[in-house]
């Protein structure tokens, strides 16, 4: 329950275009582990492309600082190994696992921009 509350907010500020706020929440969820594994990716989605469309907004600050895109990096990485170990578990590989790993990809390189970002800002 914890968690549907936590997205909704995070819904609420995205819908009433309070981006920094919707980063942070998303953040806090991401870390926090409250997620479904099911449903990880979907926050690494949206949180890939608000960081993204910030990232390309060079006169903006960037919406979190280095230690908090260092932690996502280790929860996006963390992801990662547990899907390689849960596909392997099941001794099949699933087709959406290609497409989920290309997004995985994806948000690693956006939060890679991100930091690099963050240190030129400074």
């Amino acid at each position: 329950m914890k968690f549907l509350l936590h997205f909704h907010e995070f819904n609420v500020a995205l819908e009433g275009r309070d981006i920094p706020r919707a980063t942070g929440l998303l953040h806090d969820l991401i870390i926090s582990n409250l997620a479904p594994p099911e449903f990880v990716h979907v926050l690494f989605d949206n949180i890939a492309d608000v960081i993204d469309a910030t990232n390309r907004c060079l006169d903006k600050e960037p919406l979190l600082n280095p230690e908090a895109i260092t932690k996502l990096q280790r929860c996006l990485t963390l992801f990662q190994t547990q899907e390689v170990i849960r596909s392997q578990g099941s001794g099949r590989k699933f087709d959406q696992y290609d497409k989920v790993d290309k997004k995985l990809t994806y948000l690693h390189s956006v939060l890679l921009n991100a930091l690099a970002l963050t240190a030129l800002k400074k």
